[in-house]
């Protein structure tokens, strides 16, 4: 990874190809996209490696389990946001690489083995459903509210809120209170802090923006089907991982 950095001044970070330990080489991440929901697109998670993805291709944002950053360049971009605890950390640092007019790349040569299976007793002391989804939903908005420009935000965020509210509403009607509380609360995390995000906004796009969305999102945004959205729903009601 050091070596491509090297050879190659126009990336900022890159990722490993990150794969599920004990298992038979089976993707744990290739980094993201963004889908035009404003929700992350994993590359390939879960699928076997059979050298499909063996070559280097830009990325929105890398996962934080094998990733490199130069050191000038996260210094100044303001290193990771502590406001955010977890979940969505590394995709803010990785938008932010992209708006200081560097890449963010996925490097299939370096190869790391993540032990993120979690056992099933364990799961709930490590994953608690409140950091799943309270963090995951408000880390979420948060992202595209700091990171977008005002033009491409009032596009996303409010199909983004939208499709937050409907999640919340299915697992009200599915009879599950504490997830509902959980999502709306981070909904509403947002809308009661707007004075915090429209100061990490305006700095980013003033202080850290080199480059516009629309040549930002060319090389990352992946497009979705309806019926890839259902699917996910469905995934996500049903998914026991710990993350959002």
């Amino acid at each position: 990874m050091v070596n491509v950095l090297q050879q190659d001044k126009t990336i900022g970070s890159a990722q490993a190809k990150l794969l599920r330990m004990n298992t038979d080489k089976l993707y744990d991440c290739a980094g993201d996209y963004l889908g035009p929901l404003g929700f992350l697109i994993e590359r390939s998670r879960g699928a076997k490696d059979t050298g499909q993805l063996d070559f280097i291709a830009n990325i929105l944002s890398a996962k934080s389990a094998a990733s490199i950053i130069r050191a000038d360049l996260f210094r100044r971009i303001g290193g990771f946001d502590e406001d955010f605890y977890m979940y969505l950390e590394e995709t803010d640092l990785s938008w932010r690489v992209w708006l200081a007019g560097s890449r963010v790349v996925f490097i299939p040569r370096a190869v790391v083995y993540h032990a993120f299976n979690t056992p099933k007793k364990s799961f709930k002391k490590y994953y608690p459903k409140y950091t799943v989804r309270y963090y995951g939903c408000r880390n979420y908005i948060t992202t595209l509210v700091k990171n977008l420009e005002l033009r491409s935000l009032v596009c996303f965020l409010p199909v983004h809120i939208f499709c937050w509210l409907t999640i919340a509403t299915l697992f009200l009607l599915k009879g599950s209170i504490s997830d509902w509380f959980y999502i709306i609360k981070g909904v509403f995390w947002n809308l009661l802090n707007i004075d915090i995000l429209v100061k990490k906004h305006r700095f980013n796009n003033k202080n850290i923006r080199e480059v516009s969305d629309y040549t930002i999102l060319k090389d990352v945004q992946f497009k979705e089907t309806p019926g890839d959205y259902i699917r996910k729903i469905g995934i996500y009601f049903r998914k026991k991982s710990g993350r959002p």
